[in-house]
């Protein structure tokens, strides 16, 4: 596929799911406890990856510019 289409798929993506990653973030601030995790994955060639997770939620966030660890 070319990389530009790969893009607008990830757009896309994003936006469908923007409301979702809203609401489990507002989930997870009602909660007491959040686990902050700041260990540095790549789950392809070029996205580090971060996440936050409580004993039901987890979000992860995926950052082009992320400095390795």
């Amino acid at each position: 596929m070319n990389e530009n289409v790969v893009c607008r798929f990830k757009e896309r993506g994003a936006e469908y799911y923007r409301e979702t990653r809203k609401n489990i973030l507002a989930e997870m601030v009602k909660g007491n406890l959040i686990h902050a995790d700041e260990t540095r994955i790549r789950l392809h060639a070029r996205q580090p990856t971060s996440g936050f997770a409580t004993f039901r939620e987890v979000v992860y966030f995926y950052s082009e510019t992320a400095k390795e660890a």
